[in-house]
């Protein structure tokens, strides 16, 4: 009885704790169905991480369809036509495939408005950083 009262404090702190509803979702995959801009690029020469800003003429479009179809007007991704996206509790992974079969990787972060894809396989960091735009892509 003596140590009843440490018991329904404890009690009371984990019940407090465990609110779902005060909880977000981390797991809720982010909505990136839409058109992206390519705005910045990072990357390491050796002995610094090194942010550029991507210039905004010619633009540049990686888009994502809500049928898991992709398309691009850059180099670098035009190759890719489907993508997909693996991962839970906040830890995404998106996937690009091409009709080849050749896949590539990327960590990804996103909100509404940025999406931000890390390349696996760079060793010493790098990204690309893209906004959300209403444009189309142009063949």
């Amino acid at each position: 009885m003596r140590y009843f009262p440490i018991y329904l404090a404890l009690a009371f702190a984990f019940l407090l704790g465990c609110n779902p509803e005060g909880r977000k979702d981390e797991s809720a995959a982010p909505n990136i169905i839409g058109s992206w801009q390519l705005f910045e690029r990072g990357y390491s020469p050796g002995d610094r991480y090194v942010v550029e800003e991507v210039p905004s003429d010619p633009v540049q479009l990686i888009r994502f369809n809500e049928d898991s179809t992709f398309t691009s007007n850059t180099d670098a991704y035009r190759a890719f036509n489907r993508f997909q996206l693996v991962g839970e509790n906040g830890s995404r992974v998106l996937v690009l495939h091409s009709a080849s079969g050749e896949s590539r990787s990327y960590a990804m972060s996103a909100s509404e408005e940025k999406l931000e894809l890390r390349a696996h396989g760079c060793i010493e960091g790098c990204h690309e950083a893209f906004r959300r735009v209403n444009h189309t892509i142009r063949e």
